[in-house]
């Protein structure tokens, strides 16, 4: 593995890097000369272009999110009430629409969140994410919508 060299990230070689799954699907965009390194886009300033999630640091263990990305633990949504006078059918399983925050990052300091919040987040604005082998949603910062209180 390399570290980035244009951008200060934090990441060092050793470390994992957590990246969108686009990066190796279709034999993604792999290095020359190198069949098993690929090219990881990373744009500090544009979450949109940036396909680097996060890092887990070889040395501490600590997961640290980049360039604007949130990850959320699953909360409990509250269950549809049943009614007695009309009988609900459901087509698919329900998208979570909130989340507990994983882990600390600037970005989300910036609006006032922090590790622990439940929030809310756009419809369609997350993925699922295997951190250590538990389930994440990652979101951008800018499809946070409100802090539960």
């Amino acid at each position: 593995m390399c570290a980035p060299i244009k951008h200060n990230t934090g990441v060092k070689e050793g470390d994992t890097l957590y990246f969108h799954h686009h990066v190796v699907i279709n034999d993604g965009q792999p290095l020359t000369g190198n069949d098993d390194n690929y090219i990881v886009r990373y744009d500090p300033d544009n979450t949109h272009g940036n396909q680097a999630i996060a890092f887990k640091c070889k040395d501490t263990g600590e997961v640290k999110p980049l360039a604007g990305w949130a990850l959320l633990e699953s909360v409990d949504e509250e269950e549809e009430k049943e009614s007695e006078v009309v009988e609900v059918i459901k087509l698919e399983d329900k998208m979570p629409r909130r989340g507990r925050v994983s882990f600390d990052a600037p970005w989300l300091e910036e609006l006032g969140v922090k590790k622990g919040d439940i929030v809310g987040f756009a419809k369609n604005a997350d993925y699922r994410i295997s951190i250590d082998g538990k389930e994440h949603y990652r979101t951008r910062n800018e499809d946070l919508v409100y802090v539960e209180e």
